[in-house]
């Protein structure tokens, strides 16, 4: 009654595209290497900006540390006395600043000042240099 006939699903003979069963093997194994990447690099990414952070500090106390020193030099090369005085009474101590007269540092009469920017600490020792108008201006 019905001639044997097979029937074919395939527009050319052919299979295209891809099974259900291939389709989620795909989707795992993505899911599984996108997992990976996340935890690898997740935690580069987080920190990737502590360098910048470090060196922008850094950069901050120096230009403190640096204008201080400026007005030091000049105090003391226009003025053979006061010159610690006058740092001291510019550059009030505060959170960035700490500045600290300490007239028995090796016996000499001395200004510490120490600048905190962030995670960066500069400390230097100011002393009175010229003690009279003869002595060599400092140059710095």
């Amino acid at each position: 009654m019905f001639p044997n006939r097979r029937v074919n699903f395939s527009a050319g003979g052919n299979s295209r595209g891809f099974t259900l069963v291939e389709v989620i093997v795909i989707v795992v194994v993505t899911a599984f290497m996108g997992l990976l990447l996340v935890s690898l690099m997740g935690t580069q990414l987080t920190k990737s900006a502590a360098p910048l952070l470090t060196a922008r500090d850094a950069a901050r106390a120096e230009s403190t540390m640096e204008a201080i020193t400026a007005y030091y030099t000049q105090c003391v090369n226009n003025s053979t006395s006061g010159a610690l005085d006058a740092v001291a009474a510019r550059y009030p101590a505060n959170a960035t600043l700490s500045v600290a007269r300490n007239a028995s540092f090796n016996s000499v009469d001395a200004l510490v000042v120490t600048v905190n920017e962030g995670g960066a600490t500069l400390t230097t020792v100011f002393t009175q240099a010229r003690n009279s108008s003869s002595d060599a201006t400092s140059k710095f």
